[in-house]
């Protein structure tokens, strides 16, 4: 399964989850984090103390931490309970490398309130804070599939949560003789900076579509402040994005 970032993908993850009884279920969450959720779905722990947990292991801000327990709740709560599923549940990914995303995460956050400010964007430092981005992800993205691998061990069927390039990882676990087979979990529009991230990852992005993205990214960082909540502004987005890609082919059917 792909990313599940917004709430609503998370429910239908929490669904999906709910009937799958076969094997053990990955979470692309840091592995020290692993003995707090599996205590959680022990009814060990309580909620309250499952996310202190994660404040006390990751140090993010308070916002990532609220963004991530929005996303993610729907997910363990749908586990909460099956205590013989508890052994498992697996976190994959190194706690250095939770740590360094949410620091370069606040810098990325920065830099958006800084164009916002000064209504110029820096295209230096857009440039330097995603190339080094891609840099971190491509570091521990081999230490990442290794304990993918390795907690997938001999199960003939296993439930992965990944935030990644799906694409890549299908691959990977081909080549490795393992099949993959993606859950959809419905509509999703990328926001302007994943799209800029993208195009910087398939190669040389001029300054100018820099400027153009992060400038449609704070469009669309507006209609989030404007709305009641994430889900209702990027389905807006979305809607929008359907719009400006349906008129042209109107256009021409005419």
């Amino acid at each position: 399964m792909a990313s599940y970032g917004l709430r609503s993908r998370g429910e239908r993850i929490a669904e999906f989850l709910r009937a799958f009884r076969r094997g053990p279920i990955l979470f692309d969450l840091a592995e020290d984090f692993e003995v707090f959720l599996r205590s959680y779905i022990r009814e060990e722990i309580s909620e309250e103390e499952l996310w202190n947990g994660y404040r006390m292991l990751t140090g993010a801000p308070e916002a990532f931490i609220r963004a991530s327990m929005r996303a993610l709740e729907p997910i363990v709560r749908a586990l909460r309970g099956f205590k013989e599923r508890a052994s498992q549940v697996h976190c994959y990914q190194r706690l250095s490398s939770v740590v360094e995303s949410y620091r370069i995460a606040e810098r990325i956050v920065l830099l958006q309130l800084r164009s916002k400010i000064r209504g110029k964007v820096d295209v230096g430092e857009w440039r330097k804070v995603l190339s080094e981005e891609a840099s971190c992800a491509e570091r521990f993205w081999g230490e990442a599939l290794e304990a993918i691998l390795e907690k997938i061990g001999d199960n003939p069927v296993s439930a992965l949560l990944y935030d990644g390039d799906i694409g890549e990882l299908k691959l990977e676990l081909e080549r490795r003789g393992i099949s993959l087979e993606i859950f959809p979990l419905g509509r999703y529009w990328k926001t302007p900076l994943d799209v800029l991230r993208s195009m910087m990852r398939r190669g040389d992005v001029s300054d100018e579509e820099i400027e153009a993205c992060i400038r449609r990214h704070a469009d669309y960082l507006s209609l989030v402040i404007r709305s009641r909540d994430l889900e209702e502004a990027h389905e807006r987005w979305s809607s929008h994005m359907e719009s400006r890609i349906s008129r042209p082919a109107e256009g021409a059917q005419g």
